[in-house]
C-alpha cells in the first residue's frame, strides 16, 4: 500500500559455454605451448546474441546445474585434457587442464549440454568470427637456448641454459633432471661448472626436474678481442643450442676508502690504516670501465708506492684476488710523516692499463689540524656566554694531547658555566678523544667587536682558530610566546591560577627587541627589578629584587592571578629591558 507499481523489461538472449586459455589470451584464440608445460583452460557460461555470438560472461541461474564435456577433437597424441566440468547455481567460471605430451597440433573443444544452450557459439563476429567453444593448441618440441655473453680477458661471466619446456623427472628427487653438455673447441674460450673452477673445454650442466632453466655455469676468456662460440646439447628431445662469447680487454683498478676507482687517500700522520681496494673490470674501447667482473683464476696484484714528497707510509702488497671473486682489500698505513705519493697497480699478465689512470690513486699525508666551532663565527651577547667546541683532525694519541686556547682581550674561556673565565685555557684531550668543549664569555668587550682566538696543540697538530662577534644584550621578561613573532600579544590568565614567566638575558636587535637568549657569563650576576603595571591584576613572585646568577639561562617568575581581579590587564617588564613586555589579561 502507498506505492505505485514498478515495471521493467527483461530481454532474454541465447546462452552457451565458451573456452579460452587462462592467461587471458582471449576466447577461442589459439596458442602455443612446449612439451611438458601444462596449460589451464577456462570454461565460462556466457550470454550470446541472436546469432550465437559472445556478448558477455554471465552466471547460470539458481537451482540449475550443467555438466560440460571437454575433449581433444584432433591429434589426441599431443596431450590430454581433464573432463568434465560441472556448473552449479550462480557459477560463471570453471577451469580444466591441458597436459602437453608430444609435439603437434590439437584442438580442445567443449560440448554444450543442450537444454537450450547454443551448440556452436562464436566470438568476434561479424569482422573475424572464431568458434568460441574450442581452441587450437600447438605443442612445440622441447628446445635449448643460451644468451650470448661479454667477458674480459682472464675474467669470467656467468651464464645459463634456458629450456623451452621443463626438465624431466620428479622434482622431489634431487638427482632427477636434465644433464646438458656444454663445450667449446675455441682455444681462447674455457668453461667451468663452478665459479672460479678449473678451465675446461667440456662441462656438465644440470637442470633440476621441473625447472625451465639450468644452474649457472661460467665462461672464461683467454683473449682481449674477437669472439668464440660454445654449444649446449642434451638428450630427451631437447636438442642443442649455440651462443657467442664476445671478448674485451680487462684491467685491475684501484680505489681508496671511498671504493670509487681512481679516488685516492687523504689522511694524517698518525691516523689508522686506510683501506685500499683492487677490482677486476672489463674495459670498453676507450679504456674505461665497461663492467665489474670476477677473475677466472686467482690473481696476485702488486701495488707500488711512488713517493713524490716526504715519506707518506707503506702499502701492504701484494694482495690476492681469489678465483671467482671480483676484488680484494689491503691497507695503506701512514708512518708519522707528511708526504705525497701515488699507489700504482702493476697489471698482471694479460691485463691492460685502463684509461683515466684508474690503475693508480694519489696519497696525501698531512699534519692533522684543529677545527673550532665548525669554522664559523660564534655570536655572543655582551656580558653573556655560550658553548664553543673544537675538534681534532685525528684522534688524540695514546698519551693524549694538551690544547691551549688563547684569546684577544674581551673574550674569556671557562670549563665551567658558573666560573669566571680567563683569556688563556689549557684543555687535555685523552687518548682516542676527538673533540672538546668550553664556554666563551663576552666580558670586557664592546658591542660590534669581533674577537679571535687560537687553539694550539702541545704536539702533532697544526693550530686552529676561531672568532666571536659581540652583540647587544638586555634583561627580558618573556611569556609563553617569547622570542616569536607573536611575542607581546596578550595572554589570557584564568582568575585563580598562575602563569609561568621567565627572566632572561636576551640578545636584542637594533630596536631593542629580544631575538634570542643566552646565559649570563660565569662569575657575574645581575640584580633586577620586575615591574607590574597593574597590581590589581595580580602579583609577581619572587618579590623584587630578582637576581640572575652567572651561568644561568633564565630565572623562573610566576604571575599569580588569584591575588587580582577578573577583567584586569597588566604589563610585566624590567626597567631598561628588551621589548616587547609581557601582556596579561585576567579572565
Amino acid at each position: 500500500a502507498g506505492f505505485d507499481d514498478g515495471v521493467t523489461t527483461v530481454n532474454v538472449g541465447n546462452s552457451g559455454f565458451v573456452l579460452s586459455q587462462q592467461s587471458g589470451n582471449g576466447i577461442g584464440v589459439s596458442f602455443t605451448t612446449p612439451v611438458g608445460i601444462n596449460q589451464p583452460l577456462v570454461v565460462n557460461s556466457a550470454l550470446l546474441d541472436a546469432s550465437g555470438n559472445f556478448v558477455q560472461i554471465q552466471a547460470v541461474r539458481t537451482n540449475f546445474s550443467a555438466t560440460i564435456s571437454v575433449a581433444l577433437t584432433s591429434s589426441t597424441s599431443a596431450g590430454s585434457v581433464a573432463s568434465p566440468v560441472t556448473f552449479g547455481s550462480a557459477d560463471d567460471t570453471h577451469t580444466t587442464l591441458f597436459t602437453s605430451q608430444a609435439a603437434g597440433n590439437t584442438t580442445v573443444s567443449i560440448t554444450n549440454p543442450g537444454n537450450g544452450f547454443f551448440a556452436t557459439p562464436t566470438v568476434g563476429c561479424p569482422s573475424s568470427c572464431l568458434p568460441a567453444n574450442s581452441v587450437t593448441i600447438t605443442v612445440t618440441p622441447p628446445q635449448l637456448s643460451m644468451p650470448n655473453v661479454s667477458v674480459g680477458r682472464n675474467l669470467q661471466a656467468a651464464n645459463h641454459i634456458l629450456l623451452n619446456g621443463i626438465a624431466p623427472g620428479n622434482p622431489n628427487i634431487a638427482t632427477d633432471g636434465l644433464h646438458i653438455t656444454v663445450s667449446t673447441s675455441d682455444p681462447n674460450l674455457r668453461l667451468s661448472a663452478t665459479s672460479g673452477g678449473a678451465p675446461l673445454t667440456t662441462i656438465d650442466v644440470f637442470a633440476h626436474a621441473g625447472q625451465t632453466q639450468s644452474q649457472d655455469f661460467y665462461v672464461y676468456a683467454l683473449a682481449s678481442t674477437g669472439s668464440a662460440t660454445f654449444m649446449a646439447a642434451a638428450g630427451q628431445g631437447f636438442g642443442s643450442a649455440t651462443a657467442t662469447a664476445n671478448f674485451t680487454p680487462s684491467a685491475i683498478v684501484i680505489a681508496g676508502p671511498s671504493t670509487m676507482p681512481g679516488d685516492g687517500i687523504r689522511t694524517t700522520q698518525s691516523a689508522p690504516a686506510s683501506a685500499v681496494y683492487v677490482s677486476s673490470v672489463q674495459l670498453n674501447g676507450s679504456g674505461g670501465i665497461l663492467a665489474f667482473q670476477p677473475v677466472a683464476q686467482a690473481q696476485s696484484i702488486t701495488i707500488v708506492l711512488n713517493i713524490s714528497v716526504g715519506s707518506p707510509g707503506v702499502i701492504a702488497s701484494p694482495v690476492t684476488i681469489p678465483a671467482g671473486t671480483g676484488g680484494a682489500q689491503t691497507t695503506f698505513t701512514p708512518q708519522g710523516n707528511n708526504g705525497l705519493g701515488t699507489l700504482v697497480v702493476t697489471e698482471p699478465t694479460g691485463f691492460s692499463v685502463p684509461g683515466s689512470s684508474l690503475n693508480q690513486i694519489s696519497v696525501t699525508v698531512n699534519t692533522p689540524g684543529i677545527s673550532c666551532n665548525a669554522n664559523a663565527t660564534v655570536t655572543v651577547g655582551l656580558n653573556l656566554q655560550t658553548q664553543g667546541s673544537c675538534s681534532l683532525g685525528q684522534l688524540a694519541p695514546a698519551a693524549g694531547v694538551t690544547i691551549t686556547l688563547t684569546a684577544q682581550p674581551g673574550l674569556l674561556f671557562s670549563t665551567s658555566a658558573t666560573t669566571a673565565g680567563t683569556s688563556t685555557l689549557m684543555i687535555t684531550v685523552p687518548s682516542g678523544g676527538f673533540n672538546f668543549g668550553f664556554f666563551m664569555q663576552a666580558v670586557g668587550a664592546a658591542v660590534g667587536d669581533v674577537k679571535t682566538f687560537t687553539a694550539v696543540a702541545s704536539a702533532g697538530y697544526n693550530p686552529g682558530s676561531g672568532s666571536m662577534t659581540v652583540v647587544a644584550s638586555r634583561p627580558y621578561v618573556g611569556g609563553p610566546n617569547a622570542f616569536s613573532n607573536s611575542a607581546g600579544a596578550p595572554t589570557n590568565v584564568l582568575h585563580g591560577t598562575a602563569q609561568a614567566l621567565t627572566l632572561y638575558m636576551a640578545l636584542v636587535d637594533a630596536s631593542g627587541r629580544a631575538i634570542d637568549h643566552q646565559a649570563l657569563a660565569g662569575g657575574t650576576s645581575v640584580m633586577l627589578t620586575i615591574t607590574n603595571s597593574n597590581a590589581n591584576a595580580g602579583s609577581i613572585a619572587p618579590v623584587n629584587p630578582v637576581t640572575i646568577p652567572g651561568g644561568t639561562d633564565g630565572v623562573a617568575l610566576t604571575f599569580n592571578a588569584a591575588s587580582g581581579g577578573t577583567g584586569q590587564s597588566t604589563s610585566i617588564s624590567t626597567p631598561g629591558g628588551a621589548t616587547p613586555p609581557v601582556a596579561l589579561n585576567v579572565i
